[in-house]
């Protein structure tokens, strides 16, 4: 359980997979980094 003003770091493992015939852009989006800054 968090108390207030608390807060946990974590991460994450996604997999994206296209066929051979399709090119894509995936980008990232860090929420982290706009709490702390």
């Amino acid at each position: 359980m968090l108390h207030p003003g608390e807060f946990v770091l974590g991460s994450t493992l996604e997999v994206c997979s296209l066929p051979d015939d399709l090119a894509g852009r995936l980008e990232g989006k860090s929420s982290l980094g706009r709490l702390v800054s």
